[in-house]
């Protein structure tokens, strides 16, 4: 296009339903149009960018693809069903309950299945499949502490029932209620949850609707696994700030991981394991109670594997890009989501294309 064509450009448009990108240079008046009808087409409802033929570096491909990432993300979302297995637990006061509101605001369909539909699975699990399994686990594992046999038994069974549950509601993510599991099985679910994230199916602790959305959207963004972590402690004379957990992925560890009982409650298998020290990181987090914020915050893994018995078994301190005492400011609650990559820029996008308020600590 060249000058003059401004309306042309916004007729032309004006049906498109599909994301739009105005591609102007520096001759005949051709960028002066763009910036002319952008605003228009934004002031019509058109998810609308201007880019520049001019791209010294290839800033502006790059700006593309990133734009066209976060469009295809909230499409994937908006196909997704998430199921909550079991309920939300009750210490987490500060999550989503309204499953209309995520549905409208983010896109997955919550799918929520009452706790006994899981344990029911478990039950018909075959014995010789969940043996089998078991001695799989003890293979990619360099230790079992705490864990007996039986117990890595068990909980390959809440694995395999969890999985089958999954595929028979065809739920493309979940989130357990996973405390509820202990007292009828004396194990924990950690073990399930992520070898489930290992095989791409995100998989949330503790009925935490908030904490998984960000794992799905990190996810979805950077084709990583995401870990779902408590913040267990802010230095913010140095800002670093301390996390931990039961449960990760075991593709973002740095060696084999170490089978240990559950700290909370001491039964069952949880995962003690190391993260690769001096990686970038993204940690993250979607909240507030009509889920129109999230905090987003870059760092540098300055510690892990810290060898403490008083905290989740997966321990790790994150030296901040910004600092920990605004961090802790805006926190959305207690369980983030964390990424071995640098994803804050996709993560900005994604919340500008949903209009969620992003805060980024940098």
């Amino acid at each position: 296009f060249t000058g003059g064509t401004e309306e042309i450009i916004i007729e032309s448009l004006r049906d498109i339903p599909l994301p739009i990108f105005l591609l102007g240079n520096s001759k005949r008046n051709s960028f002066a149009a763009g910036c002319e009808a952008l605003p228009k087409l934004r002031s019509m409802g058109k998810k609308t960018k201007l880019i520049s033929r001019e791209d010294p570096g290839g800033k502006q491909a790059r700006e593309i693809k990133e734009f066209v990432k976060v469009r295809k993300t909230t499409q994937k979302l908006r196909r997704m069903r998430l199921g909550l297995i079991g309920n939300k637990s009750p210490w987490l006061v500060s999550g989503s309950e309204d499953f209309q509101l995520i549905e409208k605001k983010i896109g997955p369909q919550i799918i929520q299945l009452d706790m006994t539909s899981l344990l029911d699975e478990i039950e018909k699990v075959p014995a010789p499949e969940a043996r089998k399994l078991s001695q799989e686990i003890l293979l990619y594992a360099s230790e079992a502490v705490e864990p007996e046999k039986d117990d890595i038994i068990k909980a390959s069974r809440i694995y395999l029932g969890l999985k089958n549950l999954i595929e028979k509601n065809n739920l493309d993510a979940v989130t357990v209620g996973c405390f509820e599991i202990i007292p009828p099985l004396n194990n924990t679910g950690c073990i399930a949850l992520s070898k489930l994230i290992d095989e791409g199916i995100i998989a949330g602790c503790e009925g935490d609707l908030d904490a998984t959305l960000t794992m799905i959207i990190m996810n979805l963004l950077s084709g990583r696994p995401a870990w779902i972590a408590n913040t267990v402690s802010a230095d913010t004379s140095n800002d670093v700030l301390t996390f931990a957990h039961c449960t990760i992925s075991t593709e973002m560890l740095d060696g084999d991981p170490i089978l240990r009982s559950h700290f909370e409650s001491g039964k069952g298998v949880a995962i003690q394991g190391k993260l690769k020290e001096g990686k970038k990181v993204t940690i993250a987090r979607l909240g507030s109670s009509d889920l129109n914020e999230m905090l987003i915050s870059t760092g540098i893994i300055e510690k892990s594997d810290l060898g403490r018995e008083d905290m989740c078994r997966t321990q790790v301190k994150i030296k901040l890009d910004g600092t920990a005492e605004k961090f802790m400011e805006k926190s959305l609650g207690n369980h983030v989501s964390i990424l071995k990559r640098d994803i804050s820029s996709k993560l900005r996008e994604f919340s500008k294309a949903l209009g969620i308020n992003a805060t980024y600590i940098g």
